[in-house]
């Protein structure tokens, strides 16, 4: 997608070129994993070996296309379960830090932000949920989501690609962020 407000010359510009996804339909999906798998499959294709393109104009010679997923930019529900992250209602609501919701009044909560989520760790706990998922089901899967140490994380077929980055990656869109207040209702 590109933005009309551009001027000609700079719509088709790489920086201001952007996919965007709308997962329709009038029931929310418990999750997203079966309807992201074409487009993983693909990025993963464009990651790993690229597409030779040949007659572009301007270009002698072919001219390789690699693609990446740079970001995840969506609304709170959305991004929660896309990147595999529980719910915002949840206790551990935070995709960044490992603040609670019990220590979000408390002035201390500081030294939480020091315990930042990492990659390592959410790739760690998003495979052991996967493992149970596979082996005894979506019901024991989700139980041991509440279970102390795992952080409330799912699986994601986003972690399949292997430059992406839950923690980094992973954005709440502006209007959503501040224009409908949704940062002084997290901290």
């Amino acid at each position: 997608m590109t933005c009309l407000n551009l001027p000609e010359s700079e719509r088709t510009k790489d920086e201001n070129i952007f996919l965007v996804g709308i997962i329709p339909g009038e029931k929310q999906q418990k999750q997203l994993n079966d309807v992201l798998k074409p487009i993983i499959h693909e990025l993963k294709a464009f990651w790993e070996t690229g597409l030779t393109v040949c007659g572009v104009a301007g270009r002698s010679a072919p001219l390789l296309v690699r693609c990446v997923l740079a970001q995840l930019i969506a609304d709170l529900g959305a991004t929660r379960k896309i990147a595999g992250f529980r719910g915002h209602s949840k206790e551990e609501e935070c995709s960044i830090c490992f603040s609670t919701k019990a220590k979000k009044a408390d002035l201390d909560m500081v030294d939480d932000l020091r315990q930042r989520r990492t990659r390592e760790d959410h790739l760690k706990y998003a495979e052991e949920y996967r493992k149970i998922l596979h082996t005894s089901g979506f019901v024991a899967a989700e139980k041991h989501l509440k279970k102390v140490g795992t952080h409330g994380v799912r699986w994601s077929i986003l972690n399949e690609l292997p430059y992406w980055d839950p923690i980094k990656c992973t954005v709440i869109d502006s209007m959503h962020n501040i224009l409908l207040g949704l940062c002084k209702r997290h901290w």
